[in-house]
């Protein structure tokens, strides 16, 4: 429904004697373009306001499981869009400032679940294995650049184990699957 703000001032910008400047000039009708621009790009891009980052709050915007920060750009590049070329600089300020405003949240926000790690088709659940899609509802700014998988094998590695493990002439045992398991969890 907010995409549709966004869509709808666009629609309004094309539309024949759409003045933004007359609008913007009418405290009800500027309050209703920023509203809609602002509440827009945050529900369509995820944007989150980092306090602590310097010099200024990094705003960082939800794209492919995890949180990546300039989001600056997208934010200008909406607004932009929405207006056209009515889109003067401190509108464009104003409107992004607003934005700033009403996503502040704390670094100690992001990953706050240690068994939970984002991977390039979705979130792991590291104790369980267990995958599911990307949320923008999970806070993180880590991604690892993998696939998981949970069919995969891995001969090469395996073998390098039982090399390391087993002594030439010694036979496979309860003990080698507990020494292989360990040094598998170890290795990740």
């Amino acid at each position: 429904e907010k995409e549709d703000l966004l869509q709808q001032l666009q629609l309004d910008r094309l539309a024949d004697g759409y003045d933004y400047k007359e609008k913007w000039d009418n405290d009800k009708e500027r309050f209703y373009i920023i509203e809609s621009l602002v509440e827009g790009i945050i529900d369509k891009h995820h944007i989150k306001t980092v306090i602590e980052t310097e010099p200024r709050p990094q705003l960082y915007y939800f794209n492919r499981g995890v949180y990546r920060p300039k989001a600056d750009g997208i934010i200008q590049k909406e607004i932009r869009a929405c207006l056209g070329t009515h889109a003067k600089n401190r509108w464009v300020s104003e409107i992004s400032g607003y934005i700033r405003g009403k996503t502040y949240i704390h670094e100690d926000e992001f990953d706050t679940d240690p068994d939970w790690i984002s991977v390039e088709n979705g979130l792991l659940n590291i104790q369980t294995l267990e995958l599911k899609p990307h949320s923008p509802a999970f806070l993180t700014r880590v991604q690892l650049p993998v696939k998981y998988d949970e069919e995969a094998e891995c001969p090469r590695w395996l073998k390098f184990l039982e090399e390391v493990i087993v002594l030439a002439g010694t036979e496979v045992d309860e003990e080698y699957s507990a020494k292989m398991g360990t040094l598998q969890e170890i290795a990740g």
